[in-house]
C-alpha cells in the first residue's frame, strides 16, 4: 500500500461567493462546518497513523471564514512537521495593508503556501485587486503563492487582466509565483448525471490519477473520500465512510483492495475509458480535464456492468503494473 503524503481537509463548503457551477455548489448560506476539534484531532490521528504525511492543504469553500480558528489549525499543523497551505478566494485581501494583516499571524503560525483562486466567475465577487493585495502580501511576507485562474474554452480574459495589471509586474517573474490555468467545469446534478462541456485541455488529462491512494482526504461532513477531484461530492464511489465510525487507517487501506480505484491510481480515467469503449465500440469523447474522464464513467452503468466483468487478464496486468509502482516507492 503507498503512504499517503498530503493530508487535505475541507473544513466548510460555504463561501462568500456563489459561482456558477462550483463543484461543491459553495455559497454563503451553506451552514456546515467541521468543529476545530474535529480537524485538530484529524490532524493528530493522520500524522500518527502515517509519518509520511508532510502536507496539510486546508480548501475550501473558504477558509479564512474560520477566522481565528485558522491559525490553531495552522499552528497545530507546525506543530506535527507539516507544511501548510490553504487556498482561498482573496475576500479578505482588499488592500494590501488588510492582506498583510490577515497572513502574518498564520505565517507566524507556520504557514508555508497559499493558493489563490479567481477566473471569470470569481471576478464576479472578488475584485482582481484582492488578488493583486493577496500575491503582493504573500511574496512580501516570504511564502509561496499560486493563483489558479479558471479559464473557459480558450478565453484568456482573466489571466490578461492579472498578468498586465500594473502592479502585478514586480511579482511576475518572482520565484515564489506561479500563475495557472485551471479549467473550469460546469457542474448539473440531474437524474442522468453530471453534464458538463469544456475545450480547455490540461496537461494531465490523459495521466493516471495522482490524488487517488495518495492522500488522506476529509469534507465538512466527517467523511473520507477517495481524492480531491472535482466529481468527488457527486460520486458515490469516490466516498470511503465516516470518520465517526471507522478509524482513518481503515478508511484509507482498505482502498488497497478496489480494484478501480487501483486501476484510476495506475492508468487514469481516460484510458480506462478507451479501454471501455473499444469493448463497446463507442469513440471517447475528448474531455479538457481528467476529473471529466471520471464522471463520464461512474455517471454510466454500462461502463460500471463492463468494469465488474473485466478479464482476469486485464486485472492481473494492472496488479502486475500496481505492484511494479509500490516496489519503485519503496
Amino acid at each position: 500500500m503507498l503512504q499517503p503524503s498530503t493530508i487535505t481537509i475541507i473544513p466548510t463548503f460555504k463561501c462568500t461567493s456563489s459561482c456558477v457551477n462550483c463543484c461543491f455548489g459553495s455559497n454563503p448560506h451553506l451552514k456546515e462546518t467541521l468543529a476545530v476539534k474535529k480537524t485538530l484531532a484529524y490532524i493528530e490521528e493522520a500524522k500518527e497513523t502515517y509519518p509520511s504525511l508532510g502536507l496539510l492543504v486546508l480548501t475550501g469553500g473558504e477558509v479564512f471564514l474560520l477566522q481565528k480558528n485558522l491559525k490553531k489549525i495552522v499552528t497545530r499543523a507546525k506543530d506535527k512537521k507539516l507544511l501548510v497551505r490553504i487556498v482561498s478566494n482573496a475576500f479578505w485581501a482588499k488592500s494590501y495593508q488588510k492582506a498583510r494583516e490577515v497572513l502574518l499571524p498564520l505565517v507566524d503560525a507556520g504557514l508555508s503556501e497559499i493558493n489563490f483562486s479567481t477566473g471569470d466567475n470569481h471576478l464576479v465577487f472578488v475584485p482582481i485587486e484582492n488578488i493583486v493585495n493577496g500575491v503582493a502580501a504573500s511574496i512580501d511576507l516570504g511564502i509561496t503563492v499560486a493563483v489558479s485562474i479558471e479559464q473557459h474554452d480558450s478565453n484568456p480574459t482573466s489571466m490578461k487582466i492579472l498578468t498586465e495589471h500594473e502592479r502585478m509586474q514586480p511579482y511576475l517573474h518572482h520565484q515564489k509565483l506561479l500563475i495557472m490555468n485551471s479549467p473550469w467545469i460546469p457542474f448539473q446534478k440531474n437524474p442522468s448525471g453530471i453534464t458538463s462541456s469544456h475545450k480547455v485541455k490540461t496537461l494531465n488529462s490523459d495521466s493516471p490519477c495522482d490524488s487517488i491512494l495518495r492522500g488522506i482526504f476529509i469534507n465538512p461532513s466527517s467523511q473520507m473520500v477517495a481524492c480531491c477531484g472535482l466529481p468527488v461530492e457527486y460520486i458515490p464511489y469516490l466516498k470511503l465512510g465516516s470518520l465517526e465510525s471507522h478509524s482513518m487507517k481503515t478508511l484509507f487501506e482498505y482502498q488497497s483492495y478496489d480494484f478501480i480505484k487501483i486501476w484510476l491510481h495506475v492508468d487514469g480515467p481516460k484510458i480506462i475509458l478507451d479501454y471501455l469503449n473499444n469493448l463497446t465500440g463507442k469513440k471517447t469523447i475528448e474531455r479538457g480535464h481528467i476529473c471529466h474522464y471520471c464522471i463520464d464513467i461512474f455517471s454510466s452503468l454500462e461502463y460500471l456492468e463492463f468494469i465488474r466483468a473485466i478479464s482476469k487478464e486485464k486485472i492481473n496486468d494492472v496488479l502486475f503494473r500496481y505492484s511494479l509502482k509500490l516496489t519503485m516507492k519503496c
